[in-house]
């Protein structure tokens, strides 16, 4: 968890999930974002029922089928929201 600013604690009630993606990169960039706006993430990573199908048959890792998930609390969601519309647009 990239933490900033004030500490709040973000348990499963209190977090709302920002966006999801499939990329490493971008979720760091993100949350590096955040962060320097004073805004606390956390991130989860998954992956889909046939990756996961797919890599005990195969025995290797389906990276493209990995996405990670990040989460901010609550109370900071708008101005969170507000900064991945402005990074996606290229402000």
């Amino acid at each position: 968890m990239i933490r900033a600013g004030k500490e709040r604690t973000m348990t499963f009630f209190t977090r709302r999930k920002l966006t999801q993606t499939a990329s490493l990169e971008e979720q760091l960039r993100i949350q590096e974002a955040l962060a320097a706006q004073g805004i606390a993430s956390s991130a989860g990573a998954g992956s889909t029922g046939r990756a996961m199908e797919r890599r005990a048959r195969l025995g290797g890792a389906a990276g493209r089928d990995v996405f990670y998930t990040l989460y901010v609390h609550k109370n900071d969601y708008d101005r969170a929201a507000h900064l991945l519309d402005g990074l996606r647009r290229g402000r």
